[in-house]
């Protein structure tokens, strides 16, 4: 009997550990669900669109941090790399000399981007400045920046061709927002990467344990500055999207994306690789919050409870974590 009832016991907690690879997608259903009953115009196809496409800027970048993460650093400058690369392009195509260069404009933007990323690098892995210090002061210094490109204020210009806002107002085949095509190449391409790329599996093994990585061959230090390059690219791109969508730039577009990024990629890490940060995860868990966001809108609900949603979503994202590391016990002593 007692065998019985090990065994029991046993399937049980292995159930449990399959079962939470997919809370994350099961949450995502139960949530939407919910909102659907309390107003059926939840369920309509244009906001189910509205929801995946504004989606798209958060999941970028919630996937972008993915990229840091799994490498063991962190970078707190996301949001600011997000503002400065809207407002540089929007700065740039403010110029006669880029009138009809959007594209050439735009890579403009990501290599300098990528330079930022470079430097957030060398601070944190070459200097030695803990990666949380670093990113804080290197993104203080973008937002002083990018304040200074747009006087402080929302900035958009006549001068802007139409191909500014193709990225974030235009549809496939009249229907799908094209925010949506951008998003799901984005990320079959950053979980391809992660995890059907030598390189990519680096990333892990670095981050899981950086020593014994560099004793089989890896080189850390290379691996952590692609991260961190990644990264900031992504971010301002990012950016870009953002600003495409709403037409406009401003110092204060990312400011708020970094919580809702970290949230995601938190919660990403519950899916499918329980514990483990992933691109896919990071994505859903952009949903899952987008889905949140949307909902509380049409309900009418208060203004500040999408912060205080949002700031509990990511306290229950991080005690997840630590619950599936810990193997579900926990004690209150």
């Amino acid at each position: 009997m007692d065998k019985q009832v090990a065994v029991s016991k046993k399937r049980f907690r292995a159930f449990i550990k399959e079962g939470s690879k997919y809370f994350l997608l099961v949450a995502c259903v139960l949530v939407a669900l919910g909102f659907g009953l309390a107003q059926p115009r939840f369920f309509s196809m244009k906001n189910i669109f509205d929801i995946i496409r504004s989606s798209a800027v958060l999941g970028i970048t919630a996937t972008a941090l993915v990229f840091v993460m799994t490498n063991g650093e962190l970078d707190f400058a996301a949001g600011s790399q997000l503002s400065l690369g809207a407002v540089m392009l929007g700065f740039l195509m403010d110029k006669p000399f880029f009138t009809g260069l959007y594209p050439v404009a735009m890579i403009g933007v990501l290599l300098v981007m990528a330079c930022i990323g470079y430097i957030n690098y060398f601070l944190a892995i070459r200097v030695g400045i803990p990666s949380f210090v670093a990113t804080l002061g290197t993104g203080s210094i973008m937002t002083g920046i990018s304040k200074y490109l747009t006087s402080g204020g929302f900035f958009h210009s006549s001068r802007w061709p139409s191909s500014f806002t193709f990225l974030g107002q235009s549809f496939v085949f009249g229907i799908i927002p094209f925010p949506v095509v951008v998003l799901a190449v984005v990320a079959t391409f950053a979980t391809l990467f992660m995890e059907r790329t030598r390189r990519g599996k680096y990333f892990y093994a670095v981050g899981s344990n950086p020593m014994a990585a560099a004793h089989v061959g890896i080189n850390v230090k290379r691996t952590k500055m692609l991260g961190f390059i990644m990264c900031a690219t992504l971010c301002g791109f990012a950016g870009v999207l953002q600003s495409s969508t709403i037409n406009s730039t401003s110092a204060t577009l990312g400011a708020e994306t970094l919580m809702g990024a970290m949230s995601s990629m938190m919660l990403g890490a519950t899916f499918l690789k329980p514990g483990v940060f992933n691109t896919l995860g990071a994505v859903v868990g952009a949903l899952l919050l987008a889905i949140i966001q949307n909902g509380l809108i049409m309900i009418g609900a208060t203004f500040y409870a999408r912060d205080i949603v949002q700031g509990a979503i990511l306290i229950l994202a991080v005690g997840i974590i630590a619950l599936i590391r810990k193997g579900f016990t926990i004690s209150i002593m």
